[in-house]
C-alpha cells in the first residue's frame, strides 16, 4: 500500500497579484491606486476645477478683477487649467496674445489665474476654465451701466440682465430674452 499525504490550502490568485496587490482567499485585493482583475491597471485621475475671486473688489465699471481656476487630482503639465473668454477663444498670457486689458497669468501647473483690468460693459458674459474635459465657468453681468432693460425689447426673463441691448441669463436659462429652461 502506497503512502500519499493530501494538503487542501484554500484557493489561489493565478497570476499572482500585481502591483502591490495581494490575494485574500482567492479574491484579488489592490492598493488603492490600482484596479482590474489582477489589479494590472491604475486608477484614472480625478479632476476637479474650481474658481475663486482674489481679493475682495466688487465688480463695477473701471474696476480690476482676479479670478483664480484651481485644478486638483493631477500635477501633470498638460493638465494646466485654461480660460475661455465668452466668445469660446482662449485668453493668453501678455506677451503670448494676451492683452493689457484681459490676460491670464500661470501660477503654477494646476493654477492659472484670469486678470481683468478696467472692466466695462463688453466684458460681461461666461468665462470657462477648463482641464481635459472638466469645465466650470465664471458669469460676468456689470449692473452698473444704466437703468434694468433699457435697450432689451422685450425685457428679459427670469432673473437676466440688459447688456448692450442683449440679455444675458443666469445659468439656469437661455435664449434670446431667458425664457427657456435650461436643462
Amino acid at each position: 500500500m502506497a503512502n500519499f499525504s493530501l494538503d487542501v490550502t484554500g484557493p489561489e490568485c493565478r497570476p499572482r497579484c500585481q502591483n502591490g496587490g495581494s490575494c485574500l482567499e482567492g479574491v484579488y485585493v489592490c492598493s488603492p491606486d490600482y484596479t482590474g482583475y489582477y489589479c494590472q491597471s491604475e486608477v484614472p485621475e480625478k479632476l476637479t476645477v474650481a474658481i475663486r475671486q482674489i481679493g475682495s473688489d466688487s465688480l463695477r465699471v473701471g474696476s480690476s478683477l482676479m479670478f483664480e481656476c484651481i485644478s486638483t487630482g493631477s500635477n501633470d503639465p498638460r493638465n494646466t487649467p485654461v480660460w475661455r473668454n465668452p466668445a469660446g477663444n482662449r485668453i493668453f498670457p501678455v506677451g503670448q496674445g494676451g492683452q493689457d486689458h484681459l490676460y491670464v497669468r500661470q501660477s503654477s501647473t494646476t493654477s492659472t489665474i484670469l486678470v481683468i483690468n478696467k472692466i466695462s460693459e463688453a466684458d460681461a458674459g461666461r468665462y470657462e476654465c477648463a482641464v481635459g474635459r472638466e469645465v466650470t465657468s465664471l458669469v460676468i453681468r456689470v449692473t452698473d451701466t444704466g437703468p434694468p432693460d433699457s435697450g432689451c425689447t422685450p425685457s428679459c426673463q427670469n432673473g437676466g440682465t440688459c447688456i448692450g441691448g442683449q440679455c444675458l441669463c443666469p445659468n439656469q436659462f437661455i435664449g434670446e430674452y431667458c425664457r427657456i429652461a435650461s436643462k
